[in-house]
């Protein structure tokens, strides 16, 4: 058995909502199916045995140019039953259990979907672990320890997760195992965190707070300039802060927002129409709106629904427990 973290509904996200409701996780890679809409890839990757990892490799290649960063559907073509796979959502997650082995999603399609392209190649039926009130999400804040934790604000996805401490997440869930003291305790102490970042901080600086606050996670931080749109598209594209992770090839680009009350739609406009000329091709990319205020269900929904980008929006309470778990030290800013 295995333990692996899967990020998927925010990919192409009605369908994968769909398929996720009738207990079937899914990744994309759709262009491995070719061109026929009843091309069956994973029993022809599954027929070349002790090969097939260099066959997959060179289809890959030959689609999109690189191998890059797609072990991912390696891992996922692999996966066999028993396999523990948790998929993160909106402030909770999902534990669920492979049952059968993945196939092409060419084969059950039609039930989903008549469109002809979308980017999905393979899927896999899962059943979701359930706790003894029979609920299937798993709150983060009662639940996720260890490495989870970290993983579950990560940029996108796919990695495998440690047994020991994936294992005693489960446990905790299907008993309604949680240590009441910690909740209340980070509950109360990041209200106290986000008032007073409302009161200390203010449009002008909350910017180089939140440069500060991501330099914590080992990220190269910039402000960019604010007279250059070399990067944006109809004047609306912007971000406030670029984080480079050099060592996994990954940026996330920041808006940060400082609001009382919900937080509009610019800011995620502003994502949306942001383009980076100088991004290396073999980065991966995700975009976050972090705002001190609170995010409308509409603006969840506008986000999830953006197919060409990863959008991640932190409220204000979120932004504090962020706080709360890489620390106060070092976070001055200086007007």
């Amino acid at each position: 058995m295995k333990y692996h973290f899967l990020r998927m509904l925010n990919h192409e996200w009605e369908i994968s909502r769909k398929l996720f409701e009738d207990d079937y996780i899914c990744i994309g890679y759709s262009d491995l199916n070719k061109a026929e809409n009843n091309y069956d890839y994973v029993s022809y990757y599954n027929s070349f045995g002790d090969q097939k990892a260099e066959i997959l490799r060179r289809d890959v290649v030959d689609i999109y140019e690189k191998w890059g960063h797609n072990y991912k559907i390696e891992r996922f073509l692999n996966l066999e039953v028993g396999d523990i796979v948790i998929v993160p959502d909106y402030k909770c997650f999902y534990i669920t259990k492979v049952i059968e082995s993945p196939i092409s999603f060419s084969k059950i399609k039609q039930n989903y979907t008549d469109r002809e392209k979308i980017d999905i190649g393979v899927v896999c039926k899962i059943e979701k672990i359930k706790n003894k009130s029979n609920e299937i999400a798993v709150d983060r804040e009662k639940f996720s320890i260890g490495e989870l934790k970290g993983k579950l604000r990560s940029f996108s996805g796919y990695y495998e997760l440690e047994s020991e401490n994936t294992e005693q997440i489960i446990k905790n869930f299907e008993e309604d195992k949680i240590i009441k003291v910690e909740k209340e305790l980070k509950e109360k102490t990041k209200g106290i965190i986000l008032n007073t970042i409302k009161e200390t901080l203010n449009p002008n600086n909350i910017e180089r707070f939140i440069k500060k606050l991501m330099e914590k996670t080992g990220a190269i931080c910039e402000i960019p300039p604010k007279n250059d749109k070399s990067n944006t598209e109809n004047n609306i594209g912007d971000v406030d802060i670029i984080c480079s992770y050099e060592k996994i090839k990954h940026i996330i680009y920041i808006q940060v927002k400082f609001y009382n009350g919900f937080t509009n739609d610019w800011g995620l406009k502003q994502l949306e129409y942001y383009k980076d000329s100088k991004l290396d091709e073999d980065c991966s990319t995700s975009y976050w709106l972090i705002t001190t205020g609170e995010i409308s269900e509409e603006i969840k929904k506008a986000a999830l629904a953006n197919k060409e980008k990863t959008i991640r929006l932190i409220d204000g309470l979120e932004l504090a427990e962020m706080i709360l778990e890489l620390g106060i030290d070092d976070l001055e800013v200086i007007d």
